[in-house]
């Protein structure tokens, strides 16, 4: 893989590190629906200028279902996933457990493509959840901060899971079509699912009382993470194997504790760098 494709998967894991800040400051200010749904809507509506550029998706007809199934557990299950672990957890907490994302994706690779899974990625999973349990301190059970992290983490994990299921799902795609009108058509079916099952919340919802803070964490939603970083991750799978370009995810971790520590002010203790270490050392 060359250097160029490295560095803009690297630029990617980046904003992806700082999706996780955003998304925490967002889903402080709205509920979880309107963060999802405002920010897939934002991106969207971002696309349409550059459908002059890049054009209207071109999907051969049997690839249509499977992209609206991906783009409904893409954009719409996975990021209630994450701002809802979000809302228990830590942006830091959530950076380390990326960490494991390569893991669940050859271990998913293993189990849909069969692809070959020997004792030490099993062995490097079980490693990895220990890091989970550390991380989370599940041992102060009369402590309910410490229970809600727990459960915050392990709503990540099936966020990761989501992520892992669509990135081998979608290898066949990248390979046939151009990423970001396929991308686009991913997260309209995903905006329209959101839309619909959160329409409840919405028409509660005041959009004029999210705030500055909360709508600057939207736009950059919705033009970093969501557009620019999924175009280029998919741009690449088109061009190099998925196991390949899986290990850049581990950008994520580094990049999104030390932004959850200067911009959010968490504390990075001794459990933290712990739990961390099992998890990267998987």
């Amino acid at each position: 893989m060359g250097w160029r494709i490295w560095t803009l998967l690297l630029l990617a894991q980046v904003m992806w590190a700082g999706s996780y800040v955003a998304m925490k400051v967002a889903g402080e200010a709205m509920p979880v629906g309107a963060v999802v749904v405002y920010r897939y809507g934002l991106a969207s509506l971002a696309y349409l200028f550059l459908v002059p550029f890049v054009g209207l998706p071109k999907l051969a007809k049997r690839d249509w279902a499977l992209v609206a199934f991906l783009g409904v557990i893409n954009f719409a299950l996975t990021p209630t996933l994450q701002v809802e672990s979000l809302k228990l957890t830590r942006a830091a907490d959530v950076s380390l457990l990326i960490g494991l994302e390569p893991i669940l994706t050859v271990i998913l690779a293993g189990l849909i493509l069969r692809e070959h899974l020997n004792p030490r990625i099993i062995g490097a999973m079980a490693l990895g959840l220990a890091g989970v349990w550390v991380l989370s301190d599940p041992t102060a059970a009369a402590d309910e901060a410490a229970r809600n992290r727990l459960w915050g983490n392990l709503l990540c994990l099936g966020s990761l899971l989501c992520e892992a299921a669509v990135t081998i799902s979608g290898g066949r795609l990248a390979k046939l079509y151009s990423p970001l009108p396929t991308i686009a058509a991913m997260k309209a079916f995903g905006l329209i699912a959101a839309g619909i099952f959160y329409a409840p919340v919405l028409a509660e919802t005041n959009p004029s009382t999210f705030g500055a803070q909360a709508w600057s964490s939207l736009i950059y939603l919705a033009l970093l993470p969501s557009l620019f970083a999924y175009s280029a991750w998919y741009w690449a799978i088109r061009r190099v194997p998925v196991n390949q370009i899986a290990p850049t995810l581990f950008a994520q971790p580094f990049a999104g504790a030390f932004l959850g520590w200067l911009l959010l002010g968490e504390v990075l203790g001794p459990r933290t760098w712990a739990g961390g270490a099992l998890i990267l050392g998987a």
